[in-house]
């Protein structure tokens, strides 16, 4: 919505600049530079956001919870479209004694999501395993 609002009052101000460079008497349109520079400061937030800060991601819809062997944590996944239709999943780690969530896995969906408890410290999600504290992977940071 901010990047459509941004785009049509960009186009508003290039053609007040344009009617401007043929009448001399009209000052220059500061008002609408200032809303544009603003929606394009918004929308290059939201742009690095969803680039590099994984808890800026959509919550998504609910697929599946797995329960840890000791019952300490629990594993939500998550899927949800992204801006082109592509299909995304997250999966997020719950400490229930904390009540605290941590996005641990985000990728494209590319097939069946495997996702199972190795051991009590220990998630193999798609034959990748990753330990719930230290380790993590999200598609965007592989470059």
């Amino acid at each position: 919505m901010v990047l459509v609002l941004t785009v049509i009052l960009l186009i508003i101000l290039i053609s007040r600049l344009g009617i401007n460079l043929f009448k001399r008497d009209k000052i220059f349109p500061r008002r609408n530079l200032v809303v544009v520079v603003t929606g394009a400061i918004v929308v290059s937030f939201y742009a690095l956001n969803w680039q590099f800060n994984s808890s800026f991601l959509p919550e998504g819809y609910l697929n599946e919870r797995l329960t840890s062997p000791n019952g300490e944590y629990e594993v939500r996944i998550y899927h949800y479209s992204g801006l082109i239709d592509y299909k995304n999943v997250r999966v997020s780690i719950f400490d229930k004694d904390r009540e605290k969530s941590e996005t641990i896995y985000y990728n494209f969906v590319d097939g069946p999501l495997n996702v199972e408890w190795v051991d009590e410290e220990t998630l193999a999600i798609n034959n990748m395993v990753l330990t719930i504290h230290e380790d993590s992977y999200d598609f965007r940071k592989e470059n």
